[in-house]
């Protein structure tokens, strides 16, 4: 009887620890689709990924919602060219939140000149309505 309990908890355990794996990537390759809608200014793919209740708060402390946001990087007031992630590390609370934090090295065009940036980010990814969106953004800019 303790073996055939013991077996159970185990296969609970491992099916528990999978399930949030499966999250985690799914989650963390939304963001790269998020980052690579940036960069390519592709306004459909972002209104699709970000939340409508979206908080952006950039590295420089600008405080953007959804409409903003995506209004930026469409007239190119936010004009990413490259990023690159360096750290990520998700978290799952439940079946429908995730917390993902991560460094990146981000290149953006501002005035006439590329500007170099890394950051420090915290970003929270919600499912509603059967489907992940990404609610909030807070990023510091770090030292490389």
């Amino acid at each position: 009887m303790k073996k055939l309990f013991f077996s159970c908890f185990l296969i609970i355990c491992c099916s528990i620890v999978f399930a949030q794996e499966k999250i985690e990537q799914a989650v963390i390759q939304l963001d790269k689709q998020r980052f690579d809608a940036q960069i390519n200014k592709d306004t459909t793919a972002l209104n699709t990924l970000l939340a409508d209740d979206l908080v952006y708060v950039h590295s420089s402390a600008v405080v953007e919602d959804k409409k903003a946001f995506v209004g930026n990087i469409a007239n190119k007031k936010w004009d990413y060219r490259e990023v690159n992630i360096e750290k990520v590390k998700a978290r799952i609370y439940s079946k429908n939140t995730a917390v993902i934090t991560g460094t990146a090295k981000i290149n953006l065009w501002q005035t006439d000149k590329t500007v170099t940036i890394y950051l420090h980010y915290t970003y929270v990814w919600a499912k509603q309505k059967g489907k992940w969106q990404m609610v909030s953004w807070q990023s510091t800019r770090i030292n490389p």
